[in-house]
Parts: C-alpha cells; structure tokens; sequence
C-alpha cells in the first residue's frame, strides 16, 4: 500500500449493521472496527385470492439516519410467503418493496411498496393486486411476427416500476403486474439491430403492434489500435448523434454491426475508456463492408466535480453533437479526466 491515508470498508456477514468507514494509514496496526448486532422486519406477502405468494422478491432501502450509514436488505420469499430483512440499523425508516415475478422475466402481479416501516417489526402482511397488463405483437419490416427480442414497459408518470417480457417465435408479448398508468414501450433487440421507436400505451391495453424497421449490415476495421489500450467499441450514431448500435472490435481491429437502419447516412466512433486515442468516420452509407476509421491522439479534459457525497462512486460523460461519448470516473475528492477526445 502507498503512504497516505485510507479508507477501509466492512462487508459485515448476515444480520449485523453496516458500519461506517474508518479513515487509517498505510502500515497501522491497531484498526479496530466494531459490528453489531442489527434489527429486523418480519412479515408475509400475500396474493389477490388471499393466499401467500410462492415466489416474490423483497427489498427494503433506508438512508443515512442517526449515525447510521445508508444501505438495503434484499430477500426472497420463503414457503408459505414468509421473509426475514436483516441487519437494519435502529432509527432508520425503512421502505419495503414487494415484486413477484413471472417465468419470462415479467411482473405477475402489481409491485407493492410500504413507507416508514419501522425496523423491529414482525408481523407486516403485503398485499399484492392483480395488475394490469399491456399485450401485443412483435414484427418484422415485412410485416410477419418476429421474435428473439425483449419488450420492456416503463412508466411515464414518475413512477419507477418497469416491467419487460421475452419475445416468443410466434412474436407475441405481454406485461402484465403492472398498475394504472402511461407506460412507454420499446424493443431490445438481441441481434444487434435497429429497434422501433417507442410507443406511449395506457395500461390495460391490447393490440400494441411494434414492427421492427428496415435494416442492413455494416462492417470494416480500425486501424492502429495502440497495444494495451484496452477493449474497443464502435458505436454507430444517426445525424441527429442518436445511438443505433454498437459493436466490440475484436484483436485485429475488425468489428461488424448485424443491423443498421436503412434511408440515411450514420457516423461512426471507436474508442476504449482507458486509452487516450479514438476513431470516427462518417457520413456512411449502410450496407458498406469495407469502412475503415483510423486511430488518433485525443485529449484530455479534466475538473473537479463539487459536492460528491461521501463513500459515492460517480462518473463524467462526454458527448459531442456528433454522439460521440467518453466517460471518466470521478475520485473520492471530485477530480475527474476524461481521455481520447476528438
């Protein structure tokens, strides 16, 4: 370890408090840090006939409070809808979050969050409802279902629920467990193609078409990728510096994107977060297999970021009017480089 001071932190084991940070120096002999014993919220999640649920996630957030660090408690249900939240401070307001989720990745039932609960509690009973549900089709630009994809709901309404769903063969989807609302809904694709703009649905809802664009391939290579730079990406951006695709470059400088939108041109950048260099070429046309960027110097920006709170990890983005981006991370005391900028 290098001289100067440190700061150490303790993954305590199940059922003990978090504590806090202990400032040392390299070479000390006499750290000493103390664990105790923490509280607990007990209960049972039941479903909308009144039966405990099988299966259900369950997370329970608090904030610094009282000398007591920030921190959470995450368990699943056991038989007979029962959980146990461990290692919760005293003093602490604690938010318990329920999600029961369905073969597929989606919600079967509407998530339910309880405020203020107070650590010490064993008998809290959740009830979960029913949900609504959102449900339509997947397809291609030739209009047949399509699947090998994900569609995910997120609200527009200042909630924080989401709900997503694997696409079938047969294209078809549903989200269910969701509450009453406006919800955006959007593709991932798993092959690295073009997706749909998103589409604003109120839930319940059925019928919701989502029909994947027209797409071509792209291909070529970066040359003069400096050893030891680290993994490169190549992202593939529109005019208007919005991000279509991306792609990892592989040993030899070669990279290919399955799918790139067809009807305009598209800009290319390559970089790697630890090297100091980058490539771009653009405008391009789709369908081209041969593009090739070339690797530059870059530089280098570098700040301070005020007001990071403590025991924080942050990081600084770059992003030019092209769409070209780099991110940094940012130290204990704020400071901040961002490398390889065009």
């Amino acid at each position: 370890l290098k001289d100067g001071p440190l700061t150490l932190y303790a993954m305590p084991p199940a059922g003990y408090v978090r504590p806090a940070p202990v400032v040392t120096q390299a070479g000390a002999q006499d750290v000493r840090i103390v664990l105790t014993r923490g509280l607990e919220i007990g209960g049972t999640a039941f479903g909308p006939d009144g039966k405990p649920v099988k299966q259900a996630f369950v997370s329970a957030p608090w904030p610094a409070a009282g000398g007591a660090q920030p921190g959470h408690a995450n368990v699943q249900v056991q038989p007979g809808g029962k959980f146990l939240l461990q290692g919760i401070p005293p003093g602490v307001s604690v938010r318990v979050q329920v999600l029961v989720w369905a073969a597929g990745g989606g919600t079967a039932l509407a998530p339910k969050v309880i405020e203020n609960v107070l650590p010490g509690t064993k008998d809290l009973e959740v009830h979960l409802g029913g949900g609504l549900t959102i449900e339509g089709i997947v397809v291609g630009p030739d209009g047949k279902p399509k699947g090998g994809c994900f569609v995910y709901g997120t609200s527009v309404e200042g909630s924080k629920q989401t709900g997503y769903v694997q696409v079938g063969d047969d294209g078809v989807w549903k989200l269910s467990g969701l509450e009453p609302g406006r919800y955006k809904v959007q593709v991932m694709r798993q092959d690295g193609g073009a997706a749909p703009k998103p589409v604003e649905v109120d839930a319940p809802a059925r019928g919701v078409r989502l029909k994947l664009p027209k797409s071509t391939p792209l291909a070529g290579r970066v040359e003069g990728i400096p050893e030891g730079s680290g993994r490169w990406i190549l992202s593939v951006v529109d005019g208007k510096g919005t991000r279509l695709s991306s792609a990892i470059v592989d040993t030899e400088g070669s990279w290919r994107v399955q799918a790139v939108p067809e009807g305009g041109s598209v800009y290319l950048h390559a970089s790697s977060t630890t090297s100091d260099h980058y490539a771009q070429a653009g405008p391009i046309q789709p369908g081209r297999e041969d593009v090739v960027l070339r690797v530059k110097k870059g530089g280098t920006l570098s700040g301070v970021v005020d007001g990071v709170p403590e025991n924080t990890r942050a990081m600084v983005w770059v992003e030019s009017e092209r769409g070209f981006r780099k991110s940094g991370s940012v130290t204990q005391d704020g400071a901040f480089t961002v490398r390889g900028l065009p």
